[in-house]
């Protein structure tokens, strides 16, 4: 088995933590690819297309606005006036109609918010970016975890197979060793001690069996399908150099770009703030009508 030493490991390393796009395996690929289709992701991906539709509605506000707004009144009875004038009996005079109705269109559009509008469709905007970025760290962090556990399982593999060799040449040493005991060539705590040996080996097998089942099973976990076996390495790509590798994930790394994002949040939750200190100025036109009809004539 491929010790990596120096510079060379810690290249390795950095290319994991890169993200799950350097890592090439046939049995890799195949839960890799589960993964990024895992309930987890999914619903990381719905709160990432809910944060852009917010950040279209906060676009909006730069937008003139229209309002309709249209009332009804029904009355059971026509609205009358009693006039008493002392020269007869008293007449009802009729004040109204049973219906009434009243429409009107408002047309509203902002001219100066005190920079209220922008900041708000910024921080949406930014909101925005650090839901996609969570997304993209997620799978980061997902793919990271199954190729830890992808890559342990390997070494386990290697343990159990040389722990099936060593049994195999213990209870070839017992077998000889029962031979020569048989012959009084040895005495029995020799025998004894293969033995003791023998069962050790059993019980480091099973113990190593029983860790290489619970890594597959929280591999599966994390792919959302049972995992029963792996097939082949984990193959890298020839990597750059450390310093190129730490460049980039500065530049790249989803989680460092979230903690960029949400400082922009703040800065504009600031101008926000600032904002409240201007007048706000906007253009308000209104037309009315109201009728007996819904034709409000």
């Amino acid at each position: 088995m491929k010790r990596w030493r120096g510079r060379e490991g810690i290249t390795v390393v950095l290319g994991i933590l890169l993200g799950g796009s350097l890592l090439q395996a046939e049995g890799y690929r195949q839960i890799a690819s589960r993964i990024l289709h895992t309930p987890a992701v999914e619903s990381a991906r719905m709160l990432s297309r809910a944060a852009e539709e917010s950040a279209r509605a906060a676009e909006g506000a730069l937008l003139p606005s229209l309002d309709a707004e249209i009332r009804g009144v029904w009355l059971k009875e026509t609205p009358e006036m009693i006039l008493h004038t002392g020269l007869g009996p008293s007449q009802p005079l009729p004040m109204g109609k049973t219906r009434n109705f009243i429409g009107g269109l408002t047309l509203r559009y902002p001219l100066f918010t005190g920079f209220a509008v922008t900041a708000r469709i910024d921080q949406a905007k930014w909101r925005r970016e650090a839901a996609r970025l969570k997304v993209l760290d997620l799978q980061r962090n997902l793919l990271l975890k199954a190729a830890e556990l992808y890559s342990a399982v390997r070494g386990m593999q290697q343990v159990l197979a040389a722990q099936s060799a060593a049994q195999k040449a213990t209870l070839s040493a017992l077998k000889k060793a029962q031979g020569m005991y048989r012959n009084g060539l040895i005495p029995p705590s020799a025998l004894y001690n293969i033995r003791a040996r023998a069962y050790e080996m059993d019980a480091q097998i099973a113990q190593t069996r029983k860790r290489i089942a619970q890594m597959l099973n929280t591999l599966g976990s994390l792919s959302g399908k049972p995992v029963k076996s792996i097939s082949g390495p984990i193959a890298l790509t020839k990597l750059p150099s450390t310093r190129r590798l730490v460049r980039e994930a500065y530049a790249h790394r989803a989680d460092l770009r979230i903690l960029q994002s949400a400082l922009q949040v703040d800065e504009a939750q600031i101008r926000l703030a600032e904002s409240t200190l201007y007048p706000h100025i906007g253009v308000e036109a209104a037309l009315k009508r109201q009728g007996d009809t819904l034709a409000l004539n």
